[in-house]
């Protein structure tokens, strides 16, 4: 009878590797994308529940043992504690002391709470038999809870959990063909870049960087003094005395006075011009005047910029020109009134 015995717990045990009942929902999973449990393994395994601290469990639904499996519960608390969305739970079942069936074997089926019990089992055993396991992988059913069945007698059963799994969408982190195709609809195709293209600008037509840093010098707008080397006013007769004044030297006559002006034409391969000219009056006294301040080119020789408003007041002002082409410019001031007034170096852009 032991011989018997023996062999069907052998049997049995292959047949609960091979049915699995309760593993079959999460092992088959379909392989289109979207929702898929994942599995996470605990750091350590816990134990949840082992009924030999009270009742075995007894024969038939009505008996049958609910194993709360989400939460705190057992040995299963703080980090192995398992989350409330879990959808499935990975456990050691081990049944021990089994006794009383009638036929002298029975059998565990777990299963989720709430489902319909399979008609299959996880752990199968004989009266006596020493404590045995079986891996069990099982749906969570509801309130979080799993069902423990034994078929005829009674036994105890302790279980031990070591992961868990919850749903997670495999799909997340990528867009699917049909995504791509209805973003990709709504820009541009090839036929409109190249026709926007086509209204642009070739490379004949354009600069290359090395071409305007080589044509081209940023500085922007160079400003030219007067010094005291370039203090060469021409006087002209007339009843007003000036005296012009540059660099701390001072040359005097009467009644006009014409000053070169003298500047690049051209820099790094760049034309410049005459932007403006200012000049400042000091020291007027007996009636003195400016009566009329112009610029002149000097090749070719042409009056480029002119200002006729009387000057009296001690002050700077200032003459736009915006000239280019010249080889040079002069300015030049008619005075008035007699008296003296002192005019000093003038600045241009």
């Amino acid at each position: 009878m032991s011989m018997i015995r023996s062999r069907w717990a052998a049997v049995g045990a292959a047949v609960a590797v091979t049915l699995g009942a309760g593993g079959v929902s999460l092992t088959q999973a379909a392989i289109s994308s979207g929702e898929k449990p994942v599995f996470v393994s605990l750091d350590a395994p816990c134990r949840v529940v082992d009924t030999r601290s009270g009742s075995p469990i007894g024969a038939g639904d009505a008996a049958a043992l609910a194993v709360q499996i989400t939460g705190a519960n057992g040995a299963c608390t703080g980090a192995l504690a398992i989350p409330a969305d879990a959808v499935g739970v990975a456990t050691n079942v081990t049944v021990i002391q089994p006794n009383g069936a009638a036929s002298g074997r029975s059998y565990f089926t777990v299963y989720p709470n709430g489902a319909t019990r399979p008609i299959t089992s996880n752990l199968n055993f004989v009266n006596g038999q020493a404590p045995t396991p079986n891996k069990v992988d099982v749906g969570i059913g509801t309130s979080g809870q799993i069902i423990i069945y034994n078929n005829e007698g009674t036994a105890h059963a302790a279980v031990d959990i070591f992961g868990y799994y919850i749903d997670h969408n495999h799909d997340d982190r990528y867009y699917t063909e049909g995504e791509v195709d209805t973003a990709l609809g709504a820009k541009a195709n090839a036929a409109d870049v190249t026709a926007a293209l086509a209204t642009k600008a070739n490379a004949a037509d354009v600069y290359t960087k090395a071409q305007s840093d080589a044509t081209f010098i940023p500085q922007g707008d160079i400003v030219i003094r007067q010094s005291t080397s370039d203090l060469q006013p021409h006087f002209f007769g007339a009843p007003t005395s000036i005296t012009y004044s540059v660099g701390g030297s001072t040359i005097s006559g009467d009644g006009a006075v014409l000053v070169d002006l003298n500047g690049p034409a051209v820099l790094g391969g760049v034309e410049y011009g005459l932007v403006s000219v200012e000049y400042c009056i000091e020291g007027v006294s007996g009636g003195a005047t400016i009566d009329l301040f112009e610029v002149a080119s000097n090749t070719p020789v042409n009056i480029v910029a002119s200002d006729g408003t009387n000057r009296t007041a001690s002050g700077c002002y200032s003459l736009t020109v915006n000239d280019s082409g010249a080889q040079g410019y002069d300015v030049f001031w008619v005075a008035t009134g007699g008296g003296t007034l002192r005019i000093s170096g003038i600045q241009s852009t």
